[in-house]
Protein backbone atom coordinates (compact mmCIF):
# COMPACT_ATOMS: atom_id res chain seq x y z
CA UNK A 1 0.00 0.00 0.00
CA UNK A 2 1.57 3.32 -0.70
CA UNK A 3 1.68 6.70 1.57
CA UNK A 4 -0.77 8.24 -0.38
CA UNK A 5 -3.33 5.86 0.30
CA UNK A 6 -2.38 5.29 3.94
CA UNK A 7 -3.14 9.17 4.24
CA UNK A 8 -6.49 9.07 2.55
CA UNK A 9 -7.77 5.83 4.38
CA UNK A 10 -6.86 7.56 7.58
CA UNK A 11 -8.84 10.68 6.93
CA UNK A 12 -11.85 8.51 6.00
CA UNK A 13 -11.64 6.98 9.18
CA UNK A 14 -11.29 10.20 11.20
CA UNK A 15 -14.95 11.25 9.09
CA UNK A 16 -17.11 8.24 9.79
CA UNK A 17 -16.24 7.28 13.57
CA UNK A 18 -17.64 3.79 13.11
CA UNK A 19 -15.39 2.74 10.37
CA UNK A 20 -12.35 3.03 12.21
CA UNK A 21 -13.35 0.03 14.28
CA UNK A 22 -13.06 -2.09 11.19
CA UNK A 23 -9.62 -4.08 10.28
CA UNK A 24 -9.53 -5.60 6.98
CA UNK A 25 -7.28 -8.01 6.54
CA UNK A 26 -5.78 -8.15 2.45
CA UNK A 27 -4.36 -11.66 2.73
CA UNK A 28 -8.13 -13.30 3.16
CA UNK A 29 -9.29 -10.25 1.79
CA UNK A 30 -12.30 -10.00 3.78
CA UNK A 31 -13.93 -7.63 6.20
CA UNK A 32 -14.06 -8.34 10.38
CA UNK A 33 -16.69 -6.26 12.05
CA UNK A 34 -15.83 -6.13 16.08
CA UNK A 35 -18.98 -7.49 17.94
CA UNK A 36 -19.08 -3.61 19.61
CA UNK A 37 -18.87 -0.77 17.76
CA UNK A 38 -20.08 3.28 18.79
CA UNK A 39 -22.38 3.21 15.59
CA UNK A 40 -22.70 -0.27 13.76
CA UNK A 41 -25.55 0.88 11.55
CA UNK A 42 -26.76 4.19 10.73
CA UNK A 43 -30.58 3.09 11.16
CA UNK A 44 -32.95 0.53 12.25
CA UNK A 45 -36.05 -1.10 11.57
CA UNK A 46 -37.77 1.86 14.26
CA UNK A 47 -36.18 4.78 11.75
CA UNK A 48 -37.70 3.04 9.19
CA UNK A 49 -41.20 2.81 10.19
CA UNK A 50 -40.93 6.44 11.14
CA UNK A 51 -39.34 7.65 7.74
CA UNK A 52 -42.29 5.60 6.03
CA UNK A 53 -45.17 7.27 8.39
CA UNK A 54 -43.40 10.56 7.88
CA UNK A 55 -43.96 10.19 4.02
CA UNK A 56 -47.85 8.77 4.35
CA UNK A 57 -48.63 12.17 6.24
CA UNK A 58 -46.79 14.27 4.03
CA UNK A 59 -48.55 12.64 1.09
CA UNK A 60 -52.07 13.01 2.70
CA UNK A 61 -51.40 16.58 3.37
CA UNK A 62 -50.61 17.03 -0.42
CA UNK A 63 -53.82 15.08 -1.39
CA UNK A 64 -55.87 16.98 0.89
CA UNK A 65 -54.03 20.50 0.08
CA UNK A 66 -55.00 19.78 -4.23
CA UNK A 67 -58.42 18.64 -3.35
CA UNK A 68 -59.07 21.99 -1.55
CA UNK A 69 -56.83 24.44 -3.58
CA UNK A 70 -56.72 22.73 -7.33
CA UNK A 71 -59.47 22.01 -9.23
CA UNK A 72 -58.52 21.59 -12.22
CA UNK A 73 -60.79 23.42 -14.03
CA UNK A 74 -60.79 27.29 -15.73
CA UNK A 75 -62.30 29.65 -13.78
CA UNK A 76 -65.04 31.23 -16.10
CA UNK A 77 -64.21 34.68 -14.00
CA UNK A 78 -61.52 36.75 -16.03
CA UNK A 79 -60.84 38.64 -12.72
CA UNK A 80 -59.92 35.96 -10.53
CA UNK A 81 -56.67 33.53 -11.71
CA UNK A 82 -57.24 30.08 -12.03
CA UNK A 83 -56.28 27.59 -9.63
CA UNK A 84 -53.15 25.69 -11.03
CA UNK A 85 -50.95 23.26 -8.73
CA UNK A 86 -48.03 23.61 -6.83
CA UNK A 87 -45.99 20.82 -7.66
CA UNK A 88 -44.40 19.10 -10.78
CA UNK A 89 -46.23 15.90 -11.75
CA UNK A 90 -43.30 12.90 -11.81
CA UNK A 91 -42.84 11.58 -15.00
CA UNK A 92 -40.27 8.84 -16.43
CA UNK A 93 -39.03 5.88 -14.94
CA UNK A 94 -40.33 5.72 -11.11
CA UNK A 95 -39.41 2.97 -8.50
CA UNK A 96 -41.07 2.19 -4.85
CA UNK A 97 -39.58 0.24 -2.41
CA UNK A 98 -41.96 -2.27 -1.37
CA UNK A 99 -42.81 -5.98 -0.78
CA UNK A 100 -44.31 -8.00 -2.95
CA UNK A 101 -45.40 -11.56 -3.52
CA UNK A 102 -43.43 -13.76 -6.14
CA UNK A 103 -42.98 -17.04 -6.78
CA UNK A 104 -39.92 -17.96 -4.17
CA UNK A 105 -41.79 -15.99 -1.56
CA UNK A 106 -42.01 -11.93 -0.44
CA UNK A 107 -39.66 -10.01 -1.96
CA UNK A 108 -38.82 -6.23 -0.62
CA UNK A 109 -37.12 -4.59 -3.78
CA UNK A 110 -37.46 -1.34 -5.68
CA UNK A 111 -40.31 -2.26 -8.11
CA UNK A 112 -41.37 -0.47 -11.27
CA UNK A 113 -44.27 1.81 -10.53
CA UNK A 114 -46.19 4.51 -13.01
CA UNK A 115 -45.38 8.28 -12.52
CA UNK A 116 -48.14 10.68 -11.82
CA UNK A 117 -48.03 12.02 -15.48
CA UNK A 118 -49.21 8.29 -16.58
CA UNK A 119 -52.12 8.48 -14.39
CA UNK A 120 -53.20 11.37 -14.51
CA UNK A 121 -53.60 10.67 -18.38
CA UNK A 122 -55.19 7.36 -17.99
CA UNK A 123 -57.32 8.93 -15.54
CA UNK A 124 -58.49 12.06 -18.03
CA UNK A 125 -57.76 10.68 -21.30
CA UNK A 126 -61.04 9.49 -22.48
CA UNK A 127 -60.89 5.17 -23.68
CA UNK A 128 -60.65 4.83 -27.85
CA UNK A 129 -64.55 3.51 -28.78
CA UNK A 130 -64.73 1.36 -32.00
CA UNK A 131 -67.68 2.25 -34.32
CA UNK A 132 -70.33 -0.09 -32.91
CA UNK A 133 -69.58 1.49 -29.47
CA UNK A 134 -69.25 5.64 -30.97
CA UNK A 135 -72.87 4.79 -32.60
CA UNK A 136 -74.24 4.15 -29.44
CA UNK A 137 -73.05 6.33 -26.92
CA UNK A 138 -74.16 9.28 -29.68
CA UNK A 139 -77.46 7.90 -29.78
CA UNK A 140 -77.15 7.58 -25.68
CA UNK A 141 -76.55 11.33 -25.43
CA UNK A 142 -79.31 12.21 -27.93
CA UNK A 143 -81.58 10.52 -26.12
CA UNK A 144 -80.95 12.71 -23.05
CA UNK A 145 -81.97 15.60 -24.60
CA UNK A 146 -85.03 13.96 -25.54
CA UNK A 147 -85.61 13.52 -21.74
CA UNK A 148 -84.97 17.09 -21.28
CA UNK A 149 -87.52 17.92 -23.61
CA UNK A 150 -89.98 15.16 -22.64
CA UNK A 151 -89.12 14.73 -18.84
CA UNK A 152 -90.38 12.26 -16.74
CA UNK A 153 -94.27 12.51 -15.35
CA UNK A 154 -93.44 10.47 -12.28
CA UNK A 155 -90.76 10.87 -10.26
CA UNK A 156 -88.13 8.40 -10.16
CA UNK A 157 -87.25 8.44 -6.26
CA UNK A 158 -88.50 4.66 -5.64
CA UNK A 159 -91.36 5.79 -3.98
CA UNK A 160 -94.66 3.70 -5.90
CA UNK A 161 -97.53 5.97 -3.60
CA UNK A 162 -98.29 7.58 -6.91
CA UNK A 163 -101.84 6.63 -8.13
CA UNK A 164 -101.66 7.68 -11.85
CA UNK A 165 -98.40 6.01 -12.15
CA UNK A 166 -99.62 3.16 -13.92
CA UNK A 167 -101.74 5.76 -15.89
CA UNK A 168 -98.37 7.83 -17.16
CA UNK A 169 -94.95 5.60 -17.01
CA UNK A 170 -95.91 3.32 -18.98
CA UNK A 171 -97.12 5.28 -22.30
CA UNK A 172 -93.86 7.45 -21.32
CA UNK A 173 -91.69 4.19 -21.31
CA UNK A 174 -92.76 3.71 -24.48
CA UNK A 175 -92.25 6.67 -26.23
CA UNK A 176 -88.83 6.48 -25.00
CA UNK A 177 -88.15 3.32 -26.87
CA UNK A 178 -89.47 4.82 -29.65
CA UNK A 179 -87.32 7.61 -29.52
CA UNK A 180 -84.25 5.57 -28.68
CA UNK A 181 -85.13 3.33 -31.87
CA UNK A 182 -85.81 6.39 -33.95
CA UNK A 183 -82.23 7.79 -32.61
CA UNK A 184 -80.58 4.38 -33.38
CA UNK A 185 -81.84 4.59 -37.08
CA UNK A 186 -80.46 8.31 -37.27
CA UNK A 187 -77.04 7.66 -36.20
CA UNK A 188 -76.67 4.47 -38.52
CA UNK A 189 -77.44 6.30 -41.19
CA UNK A 190 -74.96 8.69 -40.49
CA UNK A 191 -71.97 6.59 -39.68
CA UNK A 192 -72.63 3.14 -41.31
CA UNK A 193 -72.14 2.80 -44.65
CA UNK A 194 -74.53 0.09 -47.02
CA UNK A 195 -72.76 -2.21 -49.32
CA UNK A 196 -73.58 -3.31 -52.47
CA UNK A 197 -72.42 -7.18 -53.44
CA UNK A 198 -71.77 -8.38 -56.58
CA UNK A 199 -72.32 -11.94 -57.68
CA UNK A 200 -69.54 -12.98 -59.38
CA UNK A 201 -68.84 -16.69 -61.81
CA UNK A 202 -65.64 -18.19 -60.61
CA UNK A 203 -64.92 -19.83 -64.29
CA UNK A 204 -62.14 -22.22 -62.46
CA UNK A 205 -65.00 -23.70 -60.19
CA UNK A 206 -68.04 -23.10 -62.64
CA UNK A 207 -69.64 -21.62 -59.17
CA UNK A 208 -71.09 -18.66 -58.32
CA UNK A 209 -68.97 -15.79 -55.43
CA UNK A 210 -70.24 -13.03 -53.51
CA UNK A 211 -68.03 -9.66 -52.89
CA UNK A 212 -68.16 -6.15 -52.23
CA UNK A 213 -67.96 -4.11 -54.61
CA UNK A 214 -69.19 -0.57 -53.54
CA UNK A 215 -70.38 1.35 -49.66
CA UNK A 216 -72.41 3.86 -49.97
CA UNK A 217 -73.90 6.50 -47.70
CA UNK A 218 -77.56 6.59 -46.37
CA UNK A 219 -78.14 10.39 -47.00
CA UNK A 220 -82.38 9.51 -46.76
CA UNK A 221 -82.10 7.15 -43.87
CA UNK A 222 -84.42 4.72 -45.98
CA UNK A 223 -81.24 2.17 -45.98
CA UNK A 224 -82.92 0.46 -42.58
CA UNK A 225 -85.57 -1.24 -45.09
CA UNK A 226 -84.22 -1.79 -48.90
CA UNK A 227 -87.54 -3.99 -49.98
CA UNK A 228 -89.65 -2.81 -52.30
CA UNK A 229 -92.77 -1.06 -50.15
CA UNK A 230 -90.05 0.90 -48.18
CA UNK A 231 -87.39 1.67 -51.11
CA UNK A 232 -88.74 2.58 -54.65
CA UNK A 233 -86.70 2.39 -58.03
CA UNK A 234 -86.93 6.10 -58.02
CA UNK A 235 -85.82 6.69 -54.59
CA UNK A 236 -82.05 8.46 -54.48
CA UNK A 237 -80.66 5.80 -52.34
CA UNK A 238 -81.46 2.70 -55.11
CA UNK A 239 -80.11 5.10 -57.96
CA UNK A 240 -76.88 6.19 -55.91
CA UNK A 241 -76.59 1.80 -55.89
CA UNK A 242 -77.76 1.04 -59.06
CA UNK A 243 -74.50 3.35 -60.51
CA UNK A 244 -72.20 1.87 -58.29
CA UNK A 245 -73.06 -1.45 -59.69
CA UNK A 246 -72.79 -0.18 -62.90
CA UNK A 247 -69.60 1.04 -62.48
CA UNK A 248 -68.55 -2.31 -61.38
CA UNK A 249 -69.70 -4.42 -63.81
CA UNK A 250 -68.11 -1.99 -66.41
CA UNK A 251 -64.61 -2.59 -64.64
CA UNK A 252 -65.39 -6.48 -64.10
CA UNK A 253 -67.24 -8.43 -66.90
CA UNK A 254 -67.30 -11.34 -64.22
CA UNK A 255 -69.93 -10.07 -62.14
CA UNK A 256 -73.39 -11.05 -63.51
CA UNK A 257 -75.71 -9.02 -61.26
CA UNK A 258 -75.89 -6.62 -58.33
CA UNK A 259 -77.82 -6.59 -54.23
CA UNK A 260 -78.26 -3.70 -51.92
CA UNK A 261 -78.14 -4.65 -48.30
CA UNK A 262 -79.86 -3.45 -45.26
CA UNK A 263 -77.54 -1.59 -42.17
CA UNK A 264 -77.79 -5.17 -40.59
CA UNK A 265 -77.29 -6.97 -43.58
CA UNK A 266 -80.73 -8.94 -43.00
CA UNK A 267 -82.21 -7.58 -46.42
CA UNK A 268 -81.72 -8.07 -49.88
CA UNK A 269 -82.39 -5.87 -52.84
CA UNK A 270 -81.65 -6.95 -56.27
CA UNK A 271 -80.46 -4.04 -58.61
CA UNK A 272 -82.30 -5.21 -61.58
CA UNK A 273 -81.40 -2.13 -63.47
CA UNK A 274 -77.60 -2.47 -63.60
CA UNK A 275 -78.48 -5.98 -64.85
CA UNK A 276 -79.98 -4.71 -67.45
CA UNK A 277 -78.07 -1.89 -68.72
CA UNK A 278 -75.24 -4.75 -68.72
CA UNK A 279 -76.71 -6.97 -70.75
CA UNK A 280 -77.34 -4.29 -73.36
CA UNK A 281 -74.46 -3.28 -72.79
CA UNK A 282 -73.55 -7.00 -73.57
Amino acid sequence: MSKHTQVRASVRRRKVAYIAAISRSTTVKNCTIPAKVDNPRPYNDKTIDEAYSWYDKIRNERIEYLKKHFSGKKNRNPRKHNKRPWYMLTKGKCYNYESRPTSYGMCTDYFRVPSETEIFNKKNTPKKLNQAEFMEALAQAKLKDWEKKNPCPIKEDGDSKDLFESQFLPQWEKAREEALEHLRDVVVSMYHKLKVVGNKVDYSKGKMKSEVVAKIKDEDMKGHHVTYPKLKTTDKLYKKATDAAQNAMDKDSAIVDADLLNHKETEKRPLIHAKRQHREAA
